[in-house]
């Protein structure tokens, strides 16, 4: 299993990047849409997992044309008008990162592609 992680907070990326290696799931990770759609193109990823961002509303759509991967937003929004706008777009799922064990989060990336 794959799992891209797109977020602008390089320290968040690099926690969550952690603790998915420490459970044997291999991690890409970048700051930007930019780099994460050159990433798609060039190797297949399971799962993205992603920040809510501004540009990112208008980017879902696209990820979901361009790969099968499932899109879980990783965030700590709890705004059900910003959740229920991704989920129209195509995010399968979220996580909310301050009410979320490591284990946990390891638990729910490996559910999101079974």
């Amino acid at each position: 299993m794959k799992v891209l992680i797109i977020d602008p907070n390089k320290q968040t990326r690099q926690i969550h990047t952690e603790i998915l290696r420490e459970a044997g799931i291999e991690t890409v990770g970048t700051n930007n849409l930019r780099t994460a759609f050159h990433i798609l193109k060039t190797m297949k990823c399971n799962v993205i997992l992603t920040e809510v961002f501004s540009e990112l509303i208008d980017s879902i759509s696209l990820f979901g044309k361009m790969t099968k991967s499932k899109i879980l937003l990783l965030t700590n929004t709890c705004e059900e008008r910003v959740i229920s706008e991704t989920m129209r777009y195509g995010v399968s799922g979220y996580i909310i990162k301050s009410r979320v064990s490591a284990d946990e989060f390891v638990r729910l990336i490996r559910l999101s592609v079974v």
